[in-house]
């Protein structure tokens, strides 16, 4: 776990860094009335019928678009919701940003906002049950869809989302290196103390690249301050555990992380996905 932090430690400079030089680059982009190739609007998964239907509105990793992702807007729509899923990064020029960031959190985030308001646009969703599913680098953007200063400041006199599911974020670089720059720390700590919005973490114990505590100790300071913060560590498993495409074997990806697919993993996390939204978006 040592030299997983230490590693996660040179991420997060990393990570400060290259927002603090990319920070005037952020690109605002139209989101689509349909879904159109290359565009934010990527695709859309609707059960049968008029509806209204709740709707989720999911958001890719640093990789971009996985297959692991249509597995759960599959999923989704078979639990009666609307599953839209966004692309962040072809239309602004970009396949992955792991390690080069040169689409950033923030825009990710600013894409879920465009989401939400189509959605709430549409007859067939029921305006006030929507709610955003991240992975990796889309989970830290859930993380700040999630808190209520993010959503005043970024989508003002709108309503936010009403519930966040974040699977595997980096959640917080202060707890590992306190001694960042503030400009630094505002900008990779995405789990913030003003967590309003209902909040399900799930992340692995052997994750080597967002490691576990760094989300764990401090979701639990935030459910002692009370919260709608909840979290759930899986034994034994890595990173992108829910990517069936990866199989069982363990997997060194050219950044020196570790993934492997954990099908009991993933079918807890789907149960537990499908029973928090069920509760947050009842």
């Amino acid at each position: 776990m040592r030299i997983a932090a230490r590693r996660s430690l040179t991420d997060a400079i990393t990570i400060g860094i290259s927002l603090l030089l990319a920070g005037c680059a952020s690109q605002t982009i139209k989101f689509p009335g349909e879904p159109v190739p290359n565009s934010l609007y990527h695709s859309l998964y609707k059960p049968e019928g008029n509806g209204p239907f709740p709707a989720v509105v999911l958001l890719h990793t640093c990789g971009g678009i996985q297959p692991h992702i249509f597995d759960w807007a599959r999923r989704l729509k078979e639990w009666g919701y609307v599953a839209l899923v966004v692309d962040s990064f072809t239309p602004r020029g970009e396949k992955i940003v792991c390690g080069t960031w040169r689409v950033s959190v923030g825009e990710v985030a600013g894409d879920a906002f465009a989401a939400l308001d189509h959605l709430r646009a549409r007859s067939f969703v029921d305006r006030d049950r929507i709610g955003v599913m991240g992975f990796s680098y889309g989970a830290m953007a859930a993380l700040r869809l999630a808190s209520d200063g993010y959503q005043k400041s970024r989508h003002p006199g709108a309503p936010g989302f009403q519930a966040a599911v974040a699977l595997y974020p980096y959640c917080t670089g202060s707890l590992l290196s306190p001694n960042l720059p503030a400009d630094v720390l505002e900008r990779v700590n995405n789990l913030r103390d003003d967590i309003v919005t209902p909040l399900l973490i799930l992340i692995g114990d052997a994750d080597d690249e967002t490691p576990a505590p760094q989300c764990a100790i401090k979701a639990e300071q935030l459910r002692q301050a009370g919260r709608p913060v909840s979290i759930k560590v899986y034994p034994g498993t890595t990173h992108a555990f829910d990517s069936a495409n990866l199989g069982s074997s363990p997997w060194r990806n050219p950044r020196g992380y570790v993934y492997r697919y954990n099908p009991d993993a993933t079918a807890d996390a789907a149960k537990m996905s499908r029973d928090f939204f069920a509760r947050s978006l009842k």
